[in-house]
Protein backbone atom coordinates (compact mmCIF):
# COMPACT_ATOMS: atom_id res chain seq x y z
CA UNK A 1 0.00 0.00 0.00
CA UNK A 2 1.47 3.46 -0.70
CA UNK A 3 0.35 4.90 2.67
CA UNK A 4 2.49 2.54 4.94
CA UNK A 5 6.05 1.23 4.45
CA UNK A 6 7.02 -2.06 6.76
CA UNK A 7 8.72 -2.22 10.00
CA UNK A 8 9.45 -4.06 13.17
CA UNK A 9 7.73 -2.47 15.26
CA UNK A 10 4.94 0.25 14.30
CA UNK A 11 3.24 3.36 16.91
CA UNK A 12 0.55 5.13 17.04
CA UNK A 13 -0.18 8.36 17.54
CA UNK A 14 -2.63 11.51 18.00
CA UNK A 15 -2.89 14.21 16.08
CA UNK A 16 -4.23 17.75 16.89
CA UNK A 17 -7.57 18.87 14.74
CA UNK A 18 -8.34 22.18 14.65
CA UNK A 19 -11.52 23.52 15.01
CA UNK A 20 -13.58 24.77 12.19
CA UNK A 21 -14.59 24.10 8.30
CA UNK A 22 -11.74 26.84 6.40
CA UNK A 23 -10.04 25.75 4.18
CA UNK A 24 -6.36 24.48 4.30
CA UNK A 25 -4.94 27.42 2.61
CA UNK A 26 -6.67 30.84 1.69
CA UNK A 27 -6.59 30.01 -1.64
CA UNK A 28 -6.93 27.15 -4.58
CA UNK A 29 -3.87 27.71 -7.19
CA UNK A 30 -5.78 24.73 -9.17
CA UNK A 31 -7.16 26.17 -12.56
CA UNK A 32 -11.13 25.91 -12.87
CA UNK A 33 -12.32 24.07 -15.89
CA UNK A 34 -13.90 25.20 -18.91
CA UNK A 35 -17.72 24.92 -19.46
CA UNK A 36 -18.76 23.19 -16.07
CA UNK A 37 -16.94 20.38 -17.16
CA UNK A 38 -16.32 17.13 -15.04
CA UNK A 39 -12.43 17.29 -15.52
CA UNK A 40 -9.69 18.71 -12.73
CA UNK A 41 -7.71 21.36 -12.81
CA UNK A 42 -4.42 20.65 -10.85
CA UNK A 43 -1.50 22.39 -8.72
CA UNK A 44 0.76 20.91 -6.95
CA UNK A 45 4.06 21.83 -4.72
CA UNK A 46 5.99 21.08 -1.92
CA UNK A 47 6.02 23.14 1.38
CA UNK A 48 8.32 22.54 4.52
CA UNK A 49 6.93 20.10 6.36
CA UNK A 50 4.50 18.44 3.99
CA UNK A 51 3.84 18.15 0.02
CA UNK A 52 0.22 19.37 -1.07
CA UNK A 53 -2.25 18.73 -4.16
CA UNK A 54 -5.30 21.77 -5.01
CA UNK A 55 -7.83 20.46 -7.14
CA UNK A 56 -11.08 22.31 -9.07
CA UNK A 57 -13.80 19.95 -11.05
CA UNK A 58 -17.61 19.77 -11.07
CA UNK A 59 -20.05 17.71 -10.74
CA UNK A 60 -23.26 17.99 -13.04
CA UNK A 61 -26.08 17.34 -9.86
CA UNK A 62 -27.07 19.87 -7.72
CA UNK A 63 -25.22 20.46 -4.03
CA UNK A 64 -27.82 19.20 -1.69
CA UNK A 65 -27.11 15.58 -3.43
CA UNK A 66 -23.56 16.47 -3.44
CA UNK A 67 -23.20 16.96 -0.18
CA UNK A 68 -25.57 14.20 0.73
CA UNK A 69 -23.24 12.10 -1.15
CA UNK A 70 -20.13 13.24 0.63
CA UNK A 71 -22.06 12.55 4.30
CA UNK A 72 -21.48 9.03 3.31
CA UNK A 73 -18.24 7.39 4.81
CA UNK A 74 -18.03 4.34 2.18
CA UNK A 75 -18.34 7.28 -0.49
CA UNK A 76 -15.27 8.91 0.85
CA UNK A 77 -13.19 6.14 2.33
CA UNK A 78 -10.23 5.49 0.75
CA UNK A 79 -11.09 2.10 -0.70
CA UNK A 80 -8.30 1.85 -3.03
CA UNK A 81 -5.73 2.11 0.00
CA UNK A 82 -7.61 0.91 2.90
CA UNK A 83 -8.47 -3.30 3.09
CA UNK A 84 -11.08 -3.00 6.17
CA UNK A 85 -13.09 0.43 7.79
CA UNK A 86 -15.50 1.05 9.79
CA UNK A 87 -17.13 4.44 11.24
CA UNK A 88 -18.28 5.82 14.07
CA UNK A 89 -21.10 8.90 13.95
CA UNK A 90 -21.76 11.93 15.39
CA UNK A 91 -18.31 12.11 17.23
CA UNK A 92 -17.55 16.05 16.69
CA UNK A 93 -20.42 18.23 18.37
CA UNK A 94 -21.40 21.87 16.27
CA UNK A 95 -20.90 20.36 12.77
CA UNK A 96 -24.26 19.15 10.95
CA UNK A 97 -22.65 15.92 10.03
CA UNK A 98 -19.16 14.51 11.58
CA UNK A 99 -17.91 10.74 11.73
CA UNK A 100 -14.61 8.73 12.05
CA UNK A 101 -13.93 6.17 9.50
CA UNK A 102 -11.35 3.71 11.39
CA UNK A 103 -9.00 2.19 8.41
CA UNK A 104 -7.05 -0.93 8.56
CA UNK A 105 -4.41 -1.96 5.93
CA UNK A 106 -2.76 -5.25 5.70
CA UNK A 107 1.12 -5.21 4.36
CA UNK A 108 3.93 -6.74 5.32
CA UNK A 109 2.70 -5.29 8.96
CA UNK A 110 -0.99 -4.23 9.90
CA UNK A 111 -1.24 -0.51 10.24
CA UNK A 112 -4.75 1.58 11.50
CA UNK A 113 -5.57 4.69 11.40
CA UNK A 114 -8.40 6.89 12.24
CA UNK A 115 -9.63 9.76 9.91
CA UNK A 116 -12.25 12.31 10.86
CA UNK A 117 -14.55 14.24 8.80
CA UNK A 118 -17.00 17.21 9.98
CA UNK A 119 -19.04 18.98 7.53
CA UNK A 120 -21.81 21.97 7.46
CA UNK A 121 -23.48 24.03 5.83
CA UNK A 122 -21.63 27.58 5.84
CA UNK A 123 -24.39 29.58 4.05
CA UNK A 124 -28.12 28.22 3.46
CA UNK A 125 -28.64 25.47 5.69
CA UNK A 126 -28.99 21.66 5.39
CA UNK A 127 -32.21 21.05 3.55
CA UNK A 128 -30.74 24.03 0.59
CA UNK A 129 -26.96 24.61 1.10
CA UNK A 130 -25.50 27.27 -0.91
CA UNK A 131 -21.95 26.68 0.64
CA UNK A 132 -20.89 23.48 2.03
CA UNK A 133 -17.43 23.01 4.08
CA UNK A 134 -15.76 20.32 4.55
CA UNK A 135 -12.66 18.91 6.74
CA UNK A 136 -11.20 15.63 6.94
CA UNK A 137 -7.49 14.18 9.01
CA UNK A 138 -5.81 11.62 9.93
CA UNK A 139 -6.38 11.92 13.96
CA UNK A 140 -5.15 9.30 15.31
CA UNK A 141 -3.03 6.36 14.16
CA UNK A 142 0.04 4.84 12.68
CA UNK A 143 3.14 7.00 12.95
CA UNK A 144 3.84 6.45 9.18
CA UNK A 145 1.25 8.83 8.48
CA UNK A 146 2.17 12.34 10.50
CA UNK A 147 0.11 15.07 8.25
CA UNK A 148 -3.18 13.48 6.01
CA UNK A 149 -5.45 15.92 5.84
CA UNK A 150 -7.98 17.94 3.44
CA UNK A 151 -10.72 20.63 2.32
CA UNK A 152 -13.38 20.67 0.28
CA UNK A 153 -15.54 23.99 -0.59
CA UNK A 154 -19.15 22.85 -2.35
CA UNK A 155 -21.04 25.47 -4.13
CA UNK A 156 -23.67 25.92 -6.83
CA UNK A 157 -21.94 27.00 -9.52
CA UNK A 158 -22.49 30.72 -10.52
CA UNK A 159 -23.66 29.56 -13.94
CA UNK A 160 -26.17 27.14 -13.45
CA UNK A 161 -27.30 25.95 -10.15
CA UNK A 162 -27.66 22.31 -11.10
CA UNK A 163 -24.29 21.99 -11.24
CA UNK A 164 -21.78 21.63 -8.02
CA UNK A 165 -18.23 23.05 -8.07
CA UNK A 166 -15.77 21.43 -5.89
CA UNK A 167 -12.26 23.33 -4.89
CA UNK A 168 -10.21 20.35 -3.04
CA UNK A 169 -6.88 20.97 -1.00
CA UNK A 170 -5.16 17.95 0.73
CA UNK A 171 -1.59 18.04 2.40
CA UNK A 172 0.63 14.85 2.94
CA UNK A 173 3.89 14.05 5.15
CA UNK A 174 4.20 10.12 5.10
CA UNK A 175 6.50 7.29 4.95
CA UNK A 176 5.25 6.44 1.50
CA UNK A 177 2.91 8.77 -0.60
CA UNK A 178 2.83 12.43 -2.03
CA UNK A 179 0.84 14.18 -4.44
CA UNK A 180 0.40 11.41 -7.04
CA UNK A 181 -1.50 9.80 -3.54
CA UNK A 182 -3.44 12.47 -3.26
CA UNK A 183 -4.77 12.96 -7.00
CA UNK A 184 -5.57 9.40 -6.86
CA UNK A 185 -7.67 9.47 -4.36
CA UNK A 186 -9.23 13.11 -4.52
CA UNK A 187 -9.89 11.54 -8.35
CA UNK A 188 -11.53 8.42 -6.76
CA UNK A 189 -13.51 11.03 -4.41
CA UNK A 190 -14.95 12.53 -7.06
CA UNK A 191 -15.48 9.28 -9.27
CA UNK A 192 -17.52 7.98 -6.10
CA UNK A 193 -19.90 10.85 -5.56
CA UNK A 194 -20.53 10.93 -9.16
CA UNK A 195 -21.83 7.54 -8.69
CA UNK A 196 -23.70 8.09 -5.81
CA UNK A 197 -25.53 10.85 -7.15
CA UNK A 198 -26.41 9.07 -10.26
CA UNK A 199 -27.91 6.08 -8.08
CA UNK A 200 -24.59 3.85 -9.80
CA UNK A 201 -22.32 1.70 -7.73
CA UNK A 202 -19.66 2.60 -6.05
CA UNK A 203 -16.22 1.69 -7.83
CA UNK A 204 -14.59 -1.55 -6.34
CA UNK A 205 -10.70 -1.68 -7.01
CA UNK A 206 -8.76 -5.07 -7.77
CA UNK A 207 -6.05 -6.00 -4.44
Amino acid sequence: MSLVLACSACGNEATFFPPGLEPLEPMNLAKRPAALTETFGWAEGEAREWEWVHARTFIRAPIAQVWTAFQDADVVSDRRQVDEYSVLHDVEMGFDTSFVVHNIVHDFVTVEFDMTWRQSAVEGDQLEPEVVGVRFQKTFGTVFIDILRGSVVLRRAAEDDQVTELEMIEHIAAAQGGPETLKSYLTDLHTSVIARVHGAALPVYPD
